[in-house]
């Protein structure tokens, strides 16, 4: 009995290190792009529908109470009973513009100051300069439109528009101009499109680690998952290993692109799947914040 809770005592305690490591490169990201409460939502959602699917693979046939998913989660019933009936629910929030205009207190802001007639030029469509107080068309009128937290205040959301760039302000004249060319979208894709790519690689590395653990599997059916490292190299020979093992992974893209193309088909259908090789490097930031 010892030995058996020692090991699951163990397997907690890795299972809570990797996903702090994960969830902390995550939020490294995140952090001043989408705000806290706006995460806790997402993954308030993802979690009560993907325990929700887990019990019903477990258990099929057998319905799933509101009390089987409160012992599970945590949660309050009467939460879990909100989550389950919310629009968003068993649909990607992503698609939810709502979700999205309330990301944070400064998205929130430049989402209404570009799209509300009140605050935008009515030949251009344009977000058009608004004072700082006073009037309907002010940045003052615009704060109070929106439910902002308690302590964000006009100044404190100027402060970071203006640091972060996305704005001008004429301190003399009390006049705030949006940069559009920071703010609204542009037709270059490239960091979107980059972006997308590389949450769908890291997507796809989870699975294989997450699924290579399964016990139920040979080691035929376990998909193929290396990793290599050092640790002690000197900063100054970085360039030369970087230039090194990029000739090799080049070597290897070339091969394994072609080796795709062999198995790809002309003509989709509805039973295919997805299947493909990723390769990244990485190495740690000249403070080590990454090795955390």
């Amino acid at each position: 009995m010892r030995l058996t809770r020692r090991f699951e005592e163990s397997e907690v305690a890795i299972i809570g290190r990797g996903v702090e490591a994960v969830l902390r490169r995550l939020v490294r990201f995140l952090a001043g792009r989408i705000s806290l409460t706006k995460l806790h939502e997402l993954i308030d959602t993802l979690y009560v529908e993907e325990l929700e699917e887990k019990l019903r693979r477990d258990h099929p046939g057998r319905q799933i109470t509101l009390a089987m998913m409160a012992l599970n989660t945590g949660l309050d019933t009467r939460v879990i009973n909100r989550i389950r009936t919310s629009p968003g629910y068993r649909r990607s929030l992503v698609g939810e513009a709502e979700f999205f205009r309330n990301f944070t207190p400064a998205a929130s802001f430049l989402h209404l100051w570009s799209t509300d007639t009140r605050f935008t030029d009515a030949e251009t469509g344009q977000p058009q300069p608004l004072a700082i107080e006073g009037g309907d068309a002010s940045i003052e009128a615009l704060v109070n439109t929106l439910k902002l937290p308690r302590g964000v205040t006009v100044k404190s959301v100027l402060d970071q528009l203006e640091l972060s760039g996305l704005v001008e302000i004429d301190h003399d004249a009390g006049i705030v101009s949006m940069r559009i060319d920071r703010y609204l979208p542009s037709p270059d894709k490239d960091r979107e499109g980059a972006l997308e790519i590389g949450f769908v690689a890291v997507s796809r590395l989870i699975d294989t680690v997450l699924g290579n653990m399964d016990p139920a599997l040979s080691d035929e059916d376990r998909l193929f998952q290396r990793v290599y490292w050092i640790y002690r190299l000197p900063p100054h020979r970085l360039a030369g290993l970087r230039e090194s093992l990029v000739r090799v992974l080049e070597r290897a893209e070339k091969e394994g692109y072609e080796t795709l193309s062999e198995y790809d088909q002309d003509v989709e259908a509805a039973n295919h799947i997805a299947a493909g090789f990723g390769l990244y490097l990485f190495e740690d930031s000249p403070s080590g914040a990454s090795s955390k």
